[in-house]
């Protein structure tokens, strides 16, 4: 949803009742994994998976700048940093028996993100990207229990200066 509001397209959130347990059964329409987001557009026609949904809304506004341009090598780093984010920390976190950020190695990954901030105000420089977005849905929720315990300040920092957005602040508000 974050990536919808800093798109400035209008859009409708259809809640669906059910959960990770027990998936709402009309989400089988739409996917085969009744697995949550989906964009589903006028014609019928559907995207699944949010690094796609999120490049693709980006890509429609590009006057947002929340993807570099095409054809460049910072949009290559874009791609690097979804891509890393997909599957070596959402993917990490899927493959461990508990989402504890302390245990390796997730918490490598995580240092070595939070050494890169040192640096660099967003994860592809000073300019804010749905990258970020991405990775500061995954530390908002799993951050919480362990955030003072870990000591990644430039990731605790990071996350302050997205959450300080406003169309990220109207979003979370929205979410509820």
């Amino acid at each position: 949803m974050i990536a919808l509001s800093e798109t400035c397209l209008p859009w409708d959130l259809v809640r669906l009742p059910g959960g990770e347990e027990q998936p709402h059964r009309d989400l089988k329409d739409f996917t085969p994994f009744a697995i949550a987001p989906i964009l589903k557009f006028s014609d019928g026609t559907t995207l699944r998976e949010p690094p796609a949904i999120m490049e693709f809304l980006a890509d429609l506004c590009p006057e947002r700048h929340l993807v570099p341009r095409a054809g460049t090598i910072k949009r290559n780093r874009h791609s690097e940093w979804m891509h890393f984010i997909s599957g070596e920390i959402y993917g990490c976190e899927r493959r461990t028996e508990t989402a504890d950020l302390r245990e390796p190695p997730l918490l490598t990954r995580l240092a070595w993100i939070d050494l890169h901030l040192a640096s660099h105000s967003f994860l592809i420089g000073e300019e804010f990207s749905i990258a970020d977005i991405y990775l500061w849905a995954f530390w908002s929720v799993a951050s919480t229990a362990v955030a003072d315990e870990l000591g990644m300040l430039n990731i605790d920092r990071w996350a302050s200066r997205v959450e300080s957005r406003p169309r990220v602040a109207t979003a979370l508000m929205v979410e509820g």
